[in-house]
């Protein structure tokens, strides 16, 4: 169990829904539905408004079997993977981009020219970007603009000030970036956006639905772990 010395570690205080209860008892951990963690310098994620599970001991962290996701880029190599995958996990994948691609499909996911002309058809939840480095701004702009709230960056090797200039488009539009550089998320038997875990078969094996949500900065470890 973790330590309850808080003199060289920092306290992370995680809540599996939104009531998080004031702790009269400095130093003390909080009664009710909140779970103290000790952690050398944890890091705190208390879901928000993107939250639709509430249960007091699984959660769905932003995705859930409900969620609608598109993918830009959809035709490329990667993207086709990312597809199939995502569809042998049960994700609800509505449709693909690639400008110029629009008529084909990839595993049954229809392809159009630019994501307004799927969000004019279906809600549309969250996007896949898996577009080059160059084209990855314009992309995640098109979503936004086009009214997608949970954006996940798999693309790598994006210019920081492009970036910048993504994540701050998101505040504005009331959005959530995930990425760049990301291997992706996850919530076990709902659905997955991106490559974590890999083929459905291995993700079934290696997540199940619990309590604990888990934050990695790097998608290689979380893989060999």
């Amino acid at each position: 169990p973790p330590s309850r010395s808080t003199s060289t570690v920092s306290r992370c205080m995680w809540a599996p829904y939104h009531d998080r209860r004031a702790n009269p008892t400095p130093g003390a951990l909080p009664a009710g539905p909140i779970f103290g963690l000790t952690l050398p310098d944890a890091a705190c994620y208390v879901p928000g408004p993107f939250t639709r599970e509430r249960h007091p001991t699984r959660m769905s962290i932003l995705i859930n079997k409900d969620t609608t996701v598109i993918i830009q880029g959809i035709t490329g190599r990667e993207a086709v993977n990312l597809t199939r995958e995502g569809l042998d996990y049960g994700t609800k994948i509505v449709g693909g981009v690639t400008p110029g691609r629009a008529g084909r499909d990839v595993y049954g996911v229809p392809v159009y020219d630019c994501v307004r002309d799927i969000t004019t058809k279906t809600h549309v939840d969250g996007s896949i970007v898996t577009v080059p480095p160059r084209f990855t701004r314009d992309a995640v702009f098109e979503a936004l603009e086009a009214g997608v709230k949970l954006i996940v960056v798999v693309t790598e090797r994006i210019p920081r000030g492009e970036v910048a200039q993504m994540v701050e488009l998101a505040q504005l539009r009331g959005a959530r970036i995930i990425g760049p550089n990301c291997l992706g998320i996850l919530s076990p038997d709902e659905a997955k956006m991106g490559g974590l875990g890999g083929p459905a078969v291995n993700v079934r094996r290696a997540f199940k639905k619990c309590p604990i949500g888990v934050m990695s900065r790097s998608g290689s470890m979380t893989t060999e772990i």
